[in-house]
């Protein structure tokens, strides 16, 4: 499965359901986790964010509601409250930070898990200065962001478990590189700006390639110690 970065789509599905419907839901389904922040997000100290779990056991459904408040006089003003798919088995695990370094503190959390329970996904909203809502930008599996690259990194396990390696540009996710780990051989591409394949390699896990770059190279041995080791 593939990691979705095509802003339009994320933010139709993400706004899917009306405050009329939230409210609906919420009243015949059952809270089981909810976060709250005013201190981190967005222009701090001006924004509080509240993450809410809801499910239903009898429907075997859940979905997750985001709510964003912009100080005014003293109160908090609901700017912002939409409802995104989920399940039941995820916890949120949120993380606040800058994403993009405009000095402005983004969001990412669990939105929902995998049939193999191996793989959580994760959803990432930056907030955006000119409308004052955080906006999503992508989707991906357990999801980490790497200070040191200034990268998201997608790690989906499976048979074979590949990373993906992404950069923010504007307000959407580019992939930089793609590492396939297969039981003999590593398969690594590297993308441009435009999405386009740059160069694809394929090489033994145990043979010494020194040739790669030394980001690269980087990327690549944190990708097979994490995964393998």
């Amino acid at each position: 499965m593939y990691l979705i970065s095509i802003a339009l789509v994320l933010v139709s599905a993400f706004q899917s359901c009306s405050q009329k419907e939230t409210d609906i839901q919420e009243d015949t389904y059952e809270l089981v986790e909810i976060f709250a922040d005013s201190t981190e997000i967005g222009n701090t100290g001006l924004h509080k964010v509240e993450l809410a779990k809801y499910i239903n056991t009898e429907k075997d459904s859940s979905f997750i509601t985001m709510k964003l408040f912009m100080k005014k006089n003293n109160n908090w003003l609901l700017v912002q409250n939409d409802t995104i798919p989920s399940n039941s088995l995820t916890k949120l695990n949120p993380e606040i930070k800058d994403y993009n370094s405009d000095g402005l503190q983004d969001l990412i959390f669990c939105s929902d898990i995998a049939a193999n329970l191996a793989n959580a996904e994760y959803t990432i909203l930056l907030f955006m200065k000119n409308s004052n809502r955080l906006e999503p930008i992508g989707k991906g599996w357990n999801m980490t962001y790497s200070e040191t690259l200034k990268m998201f990194r997608e790690k989906y396990i499976s048979s074979t478990t590949y990373s993906r390696f992404f950069k923010i540009q504007g307000d959407s996710l580019t992939k930089v590189f793609e590492i396939d780990l297969a039981p003999t051989h590593e398969y690594i591409t590297e993308f441009g700006d435009d999405g386009k394949v740059i160069k694809a390699d394929s090489t033994f896990l145990k043979s010494a390639d020194e040739t790669l770059p030394a980001v690269k190279h980087w990327i690549r041995e944190w990708a097979i110690k994490d995964t393998l080791y």
